[in-house]
């Protein structure tokens, strides 16, 4: 990162505007990707942001760009901490105290990850005897340490539930949403709630659709496995039908219909993984489907089949039909470029 591109994201950060931060930081990755300062910033305005999934990747690649860096360990796994994954977070602190014994910040997270491990069961033997308002006032305590754990916020929601205090229980699972990996149990968990929250009144409404939706990504899937692709492309349809804005899920249907078209209609196939892919370029199996399709349309997707692939190759372990794929793609273009010279030389 440019001193210039350093100073710039600085003064972004110290101004509250942590996405141009971020932004600007990110810049600073493009011309030098190595650079482990750059990525630790990332990770530090990430978590800023609320955005642990990223955070937890810019703190690791810092990491591994520079392994005697203890204050991105300590970053990672005050991070885990928040996060509720205890045995990643000691284990982090661990490497930090063999190298530094005396580090006072990392040995209270120590103690205090010792303290959880007891007032963790604790709380969940509390909800188990049904003791509602004694386990929320423990996981009170537990959830200022650890304010992103998906499980303990669910079960306090759990709580507030039985003492009435639908408010509160939302709020809860609102706050697990950027730090699960499935959104889909908590929408439809929230919907059920919203049914029974008098304050709401058009909660029965939105309860209804979201469990038609349900439904209809379930069957999808189901029809998407059994390799029934025109009933799989019939229920992405339907989802689009009853839902059309919220993206979730759009992209949902769309990644239906990436995999579901691949026979019948490569072109919308391929507009739908483009979709999806706008969205999350992580979704490892819409980028295989991409790159199905790009290999059947060989004449202008080929170079896009072996960028898919080498992508999802460095991303994931070994996959023999990924392997294939990559070494049919690399033959055909080679092909396709030896035609293309020889034309151009009899032209």
């Amino acid at each position: 990162m440019s001193v210039n591109t350093s100073s710039k994201g600085q003064s972004l950060e110290a101004a509250g505007q942590l996405d141009d931060a971020l932004a600007q930081y990110k810049r600073g990755l493009e011309e030098n990707p190595s650079n482990h300062l750059s990525q630790f910033r990332c990770g530090m305005v990430c978590i800023n942001l609320g955005d642990s999934k990223s955070a937890l990747k810019f703190l690791s690649k810092a990491f591994e760009l520079h392994p005697v860096f203890s204050e991105a360990l300590v970053e990672r796994g005050s991070l885990y901490l928040k996060l509720g994954d205890l045995l990643s977070a000691r284990d982090d602190f661990n490497l930090v105290l063999q190298r530094e014994p005396y580090n006072r910040e990392v040995k209270l997270r120590v103690q205090e990850i010792d303290g959880l491990k007891q007032n963790i069961p604790f709380a969940k033997l509390l909800f188990k005897q049904k003791d509602y308002v004694g386990c929320r006032e423990a996981l009170e305590q537990i959830l200022t340490f650890c304010p992103w754990d998906v499980i303990m916020r669910e079960i306090r929601a759990e709580c507030y539930l039985y003492e009435g205090k639908h408010g509160k229980a939302i709020a809860d699972i609102q706050a697990t949403l950027r730090h699960r990996r499935l959104k889909t149990p908590a929408y439809f968990k929230l919907s059920l709630i919203y049914r029974c929250y008098p304050d709401h009144k058009e909660c029965y409404v939105h309860y209804k659709k979201t469990k038609t939706l349900l439904r209809l990504m379930q069957s999808a899937a189901q029809f998407k496995n059994d390799m029934r692709n025109a009933k799989c492309v019939s229920k992405a349809q339907q989802i689009l039908q009853t839902e059309s804005t919220v993206k979730y899920y759009v992209s949902k249907a769309n990644s239906f219909l990436c995999h579901c078209h691949l026979l019948t209609d490569l072109m919308t196939a391929l507009a739908a993984c483009d979709f999806v892919l706008a969205i999350n370029s992580d979704n490892i199996q819409v980028r295989i489907d991409r790159a199905d399709i790009a290999m059947e349309i060989i004449n202008e997707k080929l170079n896009q089949a072996v960028t898919d692939y080498l992508y999802i190759k460095s991303r994931t372990e070994a996959n023999t039909h990924v392997i294939g794929g990559l070494k049919k793609a690399k033959q055909l273009l080679k092909i396709s470029e030896r035609k293309k010279t020889i034309i151009e030389f009899w032209a």
